[in-house]
């Protein structure tokens, strides 16, 4: 071990450090819809207010309530681009405001 990392006093480098994952210039943030399946029209689209992704699936905040058991395609879009995959909805519950916390898995 790096014996500055033995002093428990140790302050850190004085240097700035620069970031790698942080986007340079205008952030425009995450954008999530949560569409029908096989249905890939816009009308159809929920607009996802909230957005947790894991390995396995998401959790999501929505406007209006989804069936559990249905399976939806979610689309994903950070600057200029976009995934999007199929989840099956394991829950849906109100919250506060409103809005509804789903879950679901990645089909």
């Amino acid at each position: 071990m790096l014996p500055e990392f033995n002093d428990c006093s140790y302050q850190g480098s004085s240097r700035p450090v620069r970031r790698r994952n942080r986007i340079e210039g205008e952030q425009k943030g995450i954008i999530a819809t949560l569409c029908p399946d096989l249905r890939d029209v816009e009308s159809d689209e929920l607009n996802v207010v909230s957005l947790s992704l894991t390995r396995h699936g998401v959790g999501m905040e929505l406007p209006h309530d989804v069936p559990v058991g249905g399976v939806y395609t979610i689309k994903i879009g950070a600057g200029g681009e976009t995934i999007q995959s199929q989840v099956r909805i394991l829950s849906c519950d109100p919250i506060a405001d409103g809005l509804y916390r789903a879950g679901g898995e990645f089909c």
